[in-house]
């Protein structure tokens, strides 16, 4: 379908033959997503980034969001199941007046993400990726 995702470690960050296009997320500070461990969940975590969306000229669109623990769930991908923490992220661009929820399930002993369901600009759909493996 000449569509193009590239991810960092789980997270969605760019795209491309989409009709709209994530054309770039930088972070204020590090992602908890990809920095925090599987187990350091204790408490939601705020997070802040700020992306371009093409067309429309939307550059440096403040995205404030929270990240929570919802809790513990298994998964099955190709027939193998994976013990995981389910997170939800509540996310905001005030800009935009776009809100949305993005989930990750991360692996309970390693932090991959194994699963998520993400939103990459406001009007489409969200993405759903499971991973077969990890990159080796």
């Amino acid at each position: 379908d000449y569509v193009a995702l590239a991810a960092r470690k789980g997270r969605i960050v760019k795209s491309a033959g989409l009709p709209e296009t994530l054309a770039n997320t930088i972070f204020v500070g590090p992602d908890p997503i990809i920095t925090r461990g599987a187990n350091q969940w204790d408490a939601p975590v705020p997070a802040r980034r700020f992306v371009d969306i093409e067309p429309g000229a939307h550059y440096g669109i403040t995205i404030a969001s929270t990240i929570e623990r919802i809790g513990v769930e298994e998964i099955e991908i190709l027939g193998r199941r994976h013990q995981t923490i389910l997170l939800r992220e509540r996310a905001y661009a005030a800009h935009l007046d776009w809100s949305f929820e993005n989930y990750f399930w991360l692996d309970m002993e390693t932090g991959f993400v194994w699963k998520s369901i993400q939103h990459v600009t406001p009007s489409l759909p969200p993405i759903e990726i499971e991973t077969l493996k990890p990159a080796g």
